[in-house]
């Protein structure tokens, strides 16, 4: 009786780099596995199929770059399993072989994940091939659950006595898998599904280590960093405004009183909003002519007081000197224009 062989021999050993075959006697198996570069940290893998030969259609390589010898998860290391892909990531393939004829996969330990430009050629960086392994793995032993729950449902419907109903778990990762699909849009959460979130974090705040110091520093730079870029989005929308009307100015104050935390940067000070649309006299005997400021402003440390006069992005600031307001507030001069700053 023959000698069953089923072992990775050294092939070759060049300059360059190290063959290697794998031999199955078994399975009639007699062919390149792997290579194994000498000054370079890099390692390529030959998948094979169960009987032999090529193990997919189109890729015929998986190239490993920087891992210095320890694979990342998501890929099969030994020749005797095939190498290449997982179980886990097996849709992942089909839809690669599918859609894609790509001839070599590379793993990097750093870089950037992206095609080539005849898309021949497919990169995974090691964290986002991580990332879609726990996204499969998850979604994986959601499947499983599944059929589980269902042979247990259906036995019992048959069975009462003898099996109990099953009863469903959480599996891990599956929030984070679900939420790596959000645009980070609110619109794109129901009713139900916010009131899922308030009711989870409501559940988490109560449990010790959920909340420390890094976490809240981390979440208060998030909500700063969204804030910034609402306002930045709310200031881009008032420049669009082509034309001056009654309304713009109004707008413009709303939006500055909203936020007047903008002075402080603006004046480089603390300041507090006092009071907009002051009153700051100047009626004449016939009750008119009254001065009204948009805004009252007064430094938070020193107590001094200033007012604040806002025009719109459309407004011309400086005019020939004729009253734009009752008949003793002028605008600044356009003659002013014509002397040099010093």
């Amino acid at each position: 009786m023959a000698k069953i062989i089923k072992q990775e021999k050294l092939h070759q050993s060049i300059a360059q780099k190290k063959v290697y075959y794998y031999v199955d006697s078994e399975r009639g198996i007699n062919q390149k596995s792997r290579e194994i570069y000498k000054h370079k940290d890099i390692e390529v893998h030959y998948p094979i199929a169960y009987f032999g030969g090529p193990k997919y259609n189109y890729t015929r390589k998986f190239e490993y770059i920087g891992f210095n010898g320890k694979l990342p998860v998501g890929v099969i290391k030994s020749p005797s399993k095939g190498l290449g892909f997982t179980k886990v990531l097996k849709p992942l393939m089909d839809y690669l072989e599918s859609n894609f004829k790509i001839e070599k996969i590379k793993i990097l330990k750093k870089g950037k994940s992206g095609f080539s430009t005849n898309r021949r050629i497919l990169s995974f960086v090691e964290d986002d091939l991580g990332n879609l392994h726990k996204m499969f793995q998850t979604n994986l032993l959601k499947h499983k659950q599944e059929n589980s729950l269902l042979t247990v449902e259906q036995l019992h419907r048959l069975f009462p006595k003898q099996v109990k109903k099953g009863a469903k778990k959480y599996i891990p990762n599956s929030v984070s898998s679900a939420l790596s699909t959000w645009g980070q849009s609110l619109s794109e959460f129901s009713d139900r599904d916010k009131n899922s979130i308030k009711e989870l974090f409501d559940k988490l705040t109560l449990t010790r280590n959920f909340l420390n110091t890094d976490t809240l520093l981390k979440t208060k730079e998030t909500l700063d960093e969204q804030y910034i870029e609402d306002v930045i989005r709310q200031f881009k929308l008032l420049l669009k405004q082509k034309k001056e009307t009654k309304t713009l100015e109004k707008k413009w104050q709303k939006f500055l009183k909203k936020h007047s935390w903008i002075f402080s940067f603006i004046f480089s000070y603390p300041i507090i909003l006092f009071e907009d649309e002051a009153y700051v006299g100047g009626k004449n005997i016939s009750n008119k002519d009254g001065k009204v400021t948009d805004f009252l402003i007064k430094n938070n440390l020193t107590q001094n007081v200033a007012f604040i006069e806002i025009k719109t992005h459309k407004t011309k600031i400086f005019k020939r000197a004729k009253a734009y307001r009752g008949t003793d507030v002028f605008a600044t001069s356009t003659m002013f224009l014509k002397f040099p700053y010093n």
